[in-house]
C-alpha cells in the first residue's frame, strides 16, 4: 500500500513560513521594547543628575545667604563635570498662590499665619535644563527661604 503524504516527517514550506512570520513579528516587538527601556533609563539618569545637581544649588544658597529678590533671572552651568546641564533661578517676594497656601495647610497652618510671615519669605525657582533643542530636557523646583 502506498503511503500517505501526512505520514511524512518533517514540516511543510507553509508551517516554515508561519514559524519564520511569528518570530520575525516578536523579534520587532522586542527591539521596540528594548529602545523604549533605553530612552526612558536615559531620562531617569538626567532626572536623576539634575535633582543631585539642584541639591548642590540649595546647599550653596544656604551656606552663601540667598541673594535679594529681583525680576531678572540668573543663569548658569555645572562647569566641564556635567556640560550638558545649565541651570536658571528666579528669586521674588513669596506670595499666596494656592500652592504655598495648600501646603502650608497640610501642616496645620492658617492662611492668616501664611500672609503674616510672608514679607519675610523669598520664592525660589530654580530650574535645570539639558540635551539640546532637537531632544531637550528638564526639571524645576519652587523653594520658600526665611530671609530674616
Amino acid at each position: 500500500m502506498a503511503e500517505s503524504r501526512w505520514s511524512e516527517k518533517g514540516f511543510s514550506l507553509l508551517e516554515l513560513m508561519v514559524a519564520l512570520a511569528i518570530f520575525v513579528a516578536s523579534i520587532g516587538v522586542l527591539l521596540a521594547a528594548q529602545t523604549a527601556a533605553a530612552r526612558h533609563q536615559e531620562r531617569a539618569r538626567n532626572l536623576y543628575t539634575a535633582t543631585a545637581l539642584m541639591r548642590r544649588l540649595l546647599t550653596t544658597a544656604e551656606t552663601e545667604g540667598i541673594p535679594d529678590a529681583g525680576d531678572e533671572e540668573t543663569k548658569g552651568d555645572f562647569g566641564d563635570k556635567y556640560p550638558d546641564f545649565r541651570w536658571t533661578r528666579k528669586i521674588s517676594d513669596a506670595y499666596a498662590d494656592v500652592d504655598l497656601l495648600s501646603q502650608a495647610a497640610q501642616f496645620g497652618v492658617s492662611k492668616e499665619n501664611v500672609q503674616a510671615a510672608l514679607p519675610g519669605i523669598r520664592q525660589v525657582k530654580l530650574i535645570v535644563d539639558w540635551g539640546t533643542e532637537e531632544k531637550p530636557g528638564s526639571a524645576d523646583m519652587v523653594y520658600y527661604v526665611s530671609v530674616r
